[in-house]
């Protein structure tokens, strides 16, 4: 038996193999076809070369493998299993004792290990690659990396209590466009609005330069009946500086699509929705202010 499920298996997966290299393959050169329509532009001082288009095309391959996986599975086993039943060497395996229930056993084997290399593929490995390339098309390419119409949302701790950031656009080398920034106390009360037209992330200094910024701030004092009221101060500068860790690269992985992401990071972007959510309706619980986000 251990000789026909080896003979089962190597030729099984040497089918799948093929079908996979095969589509591979084809995706690989549509991939490529799309790409030299970059190829010889500059951003700054780099030129974007057929080497930069061959690194993002092959870095999308593994996110292809995820999504050819089970149809590579089905195509390879099916050829294996008609070539087997065409030459009549399945009508051998059963003379030899290769049961119904053996050969059932021996293919769901078979296919729990490529259950496992799909997950492996889709939660870690496909993820991973097409972060490298987002990144790499915008330091090659200077593209504006974006999430559709809300931009890229991330949350950061203060001395105060949380910060909301959200950003429109982000540039890989850390030019930012649409910024909004959101204070909030401990007690899910805003604190604070930030607005800027454009910014530009300055790493070295761990801080954003912000340009042409309009900032409100709330300051709550408490009434005879209980009551917080806010009282709104609004400034408008110029150029301002905004101290914070977020970096370009944080930036530009929080583009990632939601469908794209390992279940654990999905399970935490969940998390942070449903966090924001509740930092949202405490605010306006705790506030009784009508604070209307545009």
């Amino acid at each position: 038996m251990k000789t026909l499920r080896k003979l089962i298996y190597r030729d099984t997966i040497s089918a799948i193999a093929f079908v996979a290299i095969a589509f591979l393959a084809m995706f690989f050169f549509f991939d490529l076809l799309d790409e030299m329509g970059d190829v010889g532009r500059q951003y700054g001082e780099v030129t974007y070369t057929i080497w930069h288009a061959l690194l993002a095309v092959s870095l999308s391959l593994p996110n292809h493998l995820y999504e050819l996986l089970p149809i590579a599975v089905l195509i390879g086993s099916i050829f294996v299993m008609a070539r087997f039943a065409q030459s009549s060497e399945f009508t051998i395996m059963r003379t030899s004792g290769l049961g119904p229930w053996l050969a059932l056993r021996t293919m769901l084997v078979l296919g729990a290990g490529f259950v496992v290399l799909t997950v492996l593929v889709g939660d870690y490995v496909a993820p991973a690659a097409e972060r490298m390339a987002l990144v790499a098309k915008a330091k090659y390419l200077g593209k504006t990396s974006t999430t559709g119409a809300t931009g890229a949302w991330l949350k950061e701790k203060s001395a105060q209590g949380t910060l909301a950031v959200n950003v429109r656009s982000v540039r890989a080398d850390g030019a930012l466009r649409g910024i909004r920034i959101f204070e909030f106390d401990n007690q899910g009360r805003m604190t604070l609005q930030l607005h800027a037209e454009k910014g530009q992330v300055q790493e070295s200094a761990d801080r954003w330069q912000l340009h042409n910024a309009q900032s409100t701030r709330f300051v709550y004092s408490t009434s005879a009946s209980g009551s917080s009221t806010p009282q709104l101060t609004r400034e408008t500068s110029a150029q301002m500086e905004w101290p914070t860790s977020i970096t370009s690269e944080m930036l530009i992985a929080a583009v990632h699509k939601p469908d794209r992401m390992p279940t654990l990071e999905l399970f935490q972007f969940i998390q942070h929705l449903k966090a924001t959510t509740k930092l949202h309706k405490s605010m306006k619980l705790n506030s009784g202010a009508r604070c209307s986000i545009h």
